[in-house]
């Protein structure tokens, strides 16, 4: 992610109906169990680590350092600079939250190769990635992405990694359809220019419906797979014995 947008991060991560419904669904997604060691890659600012952080030992990871310098600024200390797929850390985990990380990795197989290595035995990854090849825009570049996934791809990589895939569905789906046309405007009016965040300032009562809308779609997750939306959700476990998926 581009460093100027850190700053942005850090600003909205308590307000903004996006970032406050990424932590929910992380919530509702986490094993029904007390003291977990959790591993967050690409901590960012830090906030989910904060909010976790009742439920049990939480660590962060993060390949930028102004990433790592706003963690600091909440206090946090379990907090380190390294990149997928590198990563090498002694502890093991029970849960690795990697949200809207693996788009950013060279070699996606190897990177997800990685953090199996880092999950304690029947440990899960909660992870994200935004959807649909054709999709990718100028949002995409200022955000450092390699590229978007399409749902076969990304559950082959978990596949080929022996990993067990307990969900996979789309997510925002109720989204989509607004921001099809909103990138395409967007990227007309930022040609040759540099392109702001795409998290603009909206009225409160638009954070209260979209929030409402995605708190809606986590409680229909519980029971099915979303066929369309603008990002992707797989949570896997360590171990091909797939008991009841988390957060059921």
């Amino acid at each position: 992610m581009r460093s100027d947008l850190y700053q942005d991060l850090f600003d909205k991560e308590d307000s903004y109906w996006w970032h406050i419904a990424k932590r929910g669904l992380v919530r509702q997604l986490l094993p029904a169990k007390k003291h977990l060691r959790i591993l967050d890659i690409g901590c960012g600012a830090g906030r989910l680590i904060q909010e976790l952080g009742p439920v049990g030992e939480v660590w962060g990871i993060d390949s930028n350092p102004a990433a790592i310098a706003f963690c600091r600024r909440r206090g946090l200390k379990n907090v380190f600079q390294a990149k997928l797929p590198y990563i090498n850390i002694k502890p093991r985990f029970d849960v690795i939250t990697c949200m809207d990380v693996l788009e950013h990795v060279d070699d996606d197989t190897r990177a997800v190769g990685n953090l199996k290595k880092l999950l304690r035995p029947q440990g899960i990854i909660i992870l994200t990635v935004p959807a649909y090849p054709w999709l990718f825009s100028y949002w995409d570049k200022i955000l450092h992405h390699r590229r978007r996934y399409t749902l076969s791809g990304l559950k082959q990589i978990f596949t080929t990694n022996k990993l067990s895939i307990l969900k996979a569905s789309f997510i925002y789906s109720f989204l989509l359809p607004a921001v099809i046309p909103f990138r395409l405007i967007r990227h007309q009016l930022f040609t040759g220019k540099k392109p702001t965040s795409d998290f603009i300032t909206m009225p409160k009562l638009f954070h209260h419906l979209l929030l409402y809308l995605a708190r809606l779609e986590h409680l229909l997750i519980k029971f099915i797979s979303i066929p369309f939306g603008l990002s992707l959700l797989v949570v896997a476990r360590k171990g091909m014995h797939a008991t009841t998926p988390p957060g059921e």
